[in-house]
């Protein structure tokens, strides 16, 4: 009997040295992590602040004050008379046709395309557009785009010494190095 009796002692001081050396552990972690200098990244987004709640901003319901006497309650008329459908008016026509849309305006695809293709280098028959060789004569197919019912695909036509040139849908544009 003697020896279980010393065997759970042991095995008992063993758990307790355990949790102890754990919790010992934890504490020395948690401190050196204190220490570590931690700076804030700057970032662009800005924080957005709650409004207050404003019902009548929520709910933009406008009721024009009742000429009928209050009753005990404090309310004035009828459920039924602040609801009362009204009959629509018409706007006059000049406000609606101010309120139209302007119209669409037309791509200038050379503007677009000359701000988009990016010369890198130049070579005696071609060059290289946006990391793709290029000859004369070939089409650019990725700068293709629509044009009335019909796609237009730019093609290279000319090299130049610093440049070359693009021709498409009966337009030049020039793409310098």
């Amino acid at each position: 009997m003697m020896k279980k009796t010393n065997t759970n002692t042991i095995l008992a001081g063993g758990l307790a040295l355990a949790v102890f050396g754990a919790w010992s552990l934890g504490d020395y972690i948690n401190g050196n992590l204190e220490l570590l200098p931690v700076d804030r990244v700057p970032t662009n987004q800005t924080a957005v602040v709650a409004q207050p709640f404003d019902v009548k901003n929520l709910f933009p319901v406008w009721v024009a004050s009742s000429t009928k006497t209050q009753d005990q309650s404090g309310e004035s008329g009828s459920v039924d008379d602040l609801f009362a459908s009204t009959k629509p008016v018409a706007p006059p026509m000049e406000a609606v046709v101010a309120d139209m849309a302007p119209p669409v305006q037309k791509t200038d695809y050379a503007a677009v395309l000359a701000s988009h293709m990016r010369l890198e280098s130049l070579a005696v028959n071609g060059g290289f557009i946006n990391g793709k060789f290029y000859r004369v004569g070939e089409d650019i197919a990725d700068f293709e785009y629509p044009s009335g019912n019909r796609q237009v695909i730019p093609r290279l036509v000319e090299v130049r010494a610093r440049s070359v040139i693009v021709a498409h849908g009966g337009k030049r544009t020039e793409i310098v190095l």
